[in-house]
């Protein structure tokens, strides 16, 4: 299945000290606490637990046994699961002591602002920003060819901020049996629909159709990215894919590509 990039080395090094504390702290306090205050979980209680655990283990296993696209983000609910785990662990090998639980808290505050705020800053300086990226004429770039955006996200974002002019031949391109090969998801095909019933200025197409008139082309976005299958498959599929450039831009996929398909 598709995954959203690995945790960073820095968070998992922030991890690991944090354990390696709180495990520090239960040694430390547990011999000074009286042992009748073990701490144990009462029936209605047990079965709330476990009635928590069972919807993200459902659905992670559905995503499996489906082949869904699977983000981090899918997981939230198995990671607040988790913390609770570690919080009733730490609470019984600390028999309730209150310090433990103030560390166990501290972890899950830790994680609940360290992962986004990791997340937001690698959205705020992404991998392409390291490349030379001066050229801001994308919207001029062989004004005859249809433009065409690898992700729906994109192709929505374009259709809000850009000029009448590139709007007239950007296109977005659905094709459910190729969006389930090349990305395993038919999550975005709904973009056709869309055109019908919300003021979207910009052009949908069948990929066939659109195939079927133009053989040459333009591509915004990123080959091997999650948000797209159209890159992915004019690749596999043999077509000639030559990189034009990483343009400044306002969006995460900032690449264009020109493609010629095969007679």
């Amino acid at each position: 299945m598709l995954k959203e990039e690995a945790s960073s080395p820095t968070g998992a090094a922030v991890a690991v000290g944090v354990a390696t504390a709180l495990v520090l702290v239960v040694i430390w306090r547990r011999a000074s606490v009286p042992a009748d205050k073990v701490f144990g979980l009462k029936a209605h209680e047990l079965a709330f637990l476990l009635a928590s655990l069972l919807p993200p283990a459902i659905l992670n296993a559905m995503a499996i046994l489906k082949h869904m696209v699977f983000y981090d983000r899918h997981a939230i609910l198995t990671v607040m699961t988790g913390n609770l785990l570690v919080l009733l662990f730490i609470a019984f090998e600390a028999r309730t002591n209150r310090l433990a639980g103030m560390a166990a808290a501290l972890v899950i505050v830790g994680f609940a602002l360290f992962l986004p705020g990791w997340r937001l800053a690698r959205l705020a300086t992404p991998a392409e920003a390291s490349e030379t990226a001066t050229r801001k004429d994308y919207d001029r770039i062989h004004p005859e060819l249809p433009v065409v955006a690898n992700s729906a996200l994109t192709y929505l974002e374009m259709d809000h901020y850009e000029n009448p002019a590139l709007l007239a031949r950007l296109y977005y391109l659905v094709d459910s049996e190729s969006a389930i090969k090349y990305m395993q998801s038919n999550a975005t095909e709904g973009v056709l629909v869309m055109k019908q019933h919300f003021p979207i200025r910009a052009n949908v197409s069948r990929y066939a159709d659109f195939a079927a008139t133009h053989r040459h082309f333009l591509v915004w976005g990123a080959i091997e990215k999650q948000q797209g299958w159209l890159l992915t498959k004019l690749k596999a599929e043999g077509a000639q894919v030559t990189e034009i450039g990483l343009f400044e831009s306002p969006y995460e996929d900032s690449r264009l590509y020109e493609v010629t398909l095969r007679p």
